[in-house]
């Protein structure tokens, strides 16, 4: 037990000789009434004064103020200091004195504690209301500096208890601190991860992310200090370690649906066999397509005088027709996204025709139906530019066809 309890013990046993039991009480009567009093006209009048002046300036916020009552706990720390100041009128009472004293300085940091906590909880009710808060949350942020709050007030109040030096004290928790460390190194490296994540902008609550390495693909529906909780696609859970979010490789889809664009990066494998140049008849009949009318005609043009002239191509022919009528195509981006209608290098199944646009649907179902149209109406009209895919021969293919009967 430390020195100064026994003292405590001892003092009271012998109270009626080591001290004036009718001046003491005249002490602590007046000072009980000078508090009580601070605590009335700070209630009655102060708390009401500031109110109003909230209420001229910023009407907006005062609601916030009086539901995380941060002028009452304001109020409330007026006592603590009066007893705190009034020390010398009662520290000569011997250990009673400093008891007093003791408690004063407890009931300071517990309520400048408690101010700080709700100033902290008004600012970021009153920051959410801002735009910027949907880009820069800082909630996480201000949690963990309630976490280090509370730790920081109740060491300081252990230490006042023990009336030793605050650094001292913490010095020699450095022991502890390390087997504390060990024993929870899991719950200190989610807890530095789930700041980094907060910090960097890996994850938030409702993104869609990718996980390779743990095979998720869904959506972000919890993210807590030890774990992060994803729900695939396929309705599945996927639970991960919240340090696995930055250790691990992760796609975020997030900046996709922000930007309001959805890429489609998809090839058509063309036959080379069916690769041709155009005849005049041919050309005659690509110009009546209405897409193709002005493509051709300017490609034409081109070559008209040229010393080395490069004749049209049904393969070009098709590649110019699949521009203009994606450039002609509703739902895709027209301006400020990559738009590509490029060959890949020939290959063992044939040429490939990329494709690389981005449609103005973000979510998959709206994605795929312009995805799936596009290519439906590309590969239906290989067939008028005398092209066709190429496509492995089957077993089907190598067996004789019946004669007919």
């Amino acid at each position: 037990m430390p020195e100064h309890i026994h003292e405590i013990v001892s003092s009271c046993r012998h109270w009626n000789t080591e001290i004036g039991f009718f001046q003491f009480g005249v002490v602590a009567f007046s000072l009980f009434v000078i508090c009580w009093l601070s605590l009335l006209l700070g209630k009655t009048y102060l708390i009401d004064a500031s109110e109003a002046l909230i209420k001229k300036i910023y009407p907006k916020w005062l609601s916030v103020i009086r539901k995380y009552k941060v002028l009452y706990y304001l109020i409330h720390l007026i006592p603590g200091i009066i007893l705190h100041l009034a020390a010398p009128f009662y520290i000569s009472y011997n250990v009673v004195g400093k008891i007093i004293l003791i408690l004063a300085d407890v009931y300071v940091v517990g309520v400048f504690g408690l101010t700080l906590n709700a100033v902290m909880s008004t600012s970021v009710t009153i920051y959410e209301r801002f735009d910027v808060a949907k880009r820069i949350p800082i909630r996480t942020y201000i949690q963990i500096v309630k976490i280090i709050l509370v730790i920081v007030c109740s060491l300081l109040s252990i230490s006042i208890l023990l009336e030793t030096s605050f650094f001292a004290f913490f010095t020699g928790l450095g022991a502890a601190i390390g087997i504390i460390m060990l024993i929870f190194k899991d719950t200190i490296l989610g807890f530095v991860s789930s700041i980094q994540v907060t910090f960097y902008d890996i994850a938030r609550i409702g993104d869609r992310i990718v996980v390779p390495d743990y095979d998720a693909d869904g959506y972000v529906e919890e993210i807590s200090i030890s774990t992060v909780k994803i729900r695939n696609l396929d309705k599945t859970i996927t639970t991960m370690p919240t340090h696995s979010l930055v250790e691990k490789g992760v796609r975020n889809w997030r900046a996709m649906e922000d930007a309001g664009g959805r890429r489609i990066r998809r090839a058509i494998n063309l036959d080379s066999g069916s690769i041709e140049f155009c005849t005049p008849a041919f050309i005659e009949k690509m110009q009546q397509i209405k897409i193709l009318t002005g493509p051709i005609a300017e490609r034409l043009k081109e070559n008209e005088g040229a010393a080395h002239a490069e004749l049209l191509t049904n393969l070009e022919a098709f590649r110019l027709y699949t521009y203009h009528y994606l450039r002609q195509h509703a739902g895709l981006h027209q301006e400020d996204y990559l738009f590509l209608v490029r060959y890949l290098a020939p290959f063992e199944f044939g040429v490939p025709l990329e494709i690389i646009v981005f449609t103005k649907e973000t979510g998959i179902d709206g994605h795929e139906q312009v995805q799936s149209r596009i290519f439906e109406h590309l590969l239906a009209m290989l067939p008028t530019f005398g092209l066709s895919m190429y496509q492995e021969i089957s077993q089907l293919d190598l067996q004789p066809k019946s004669s007919p009967k």
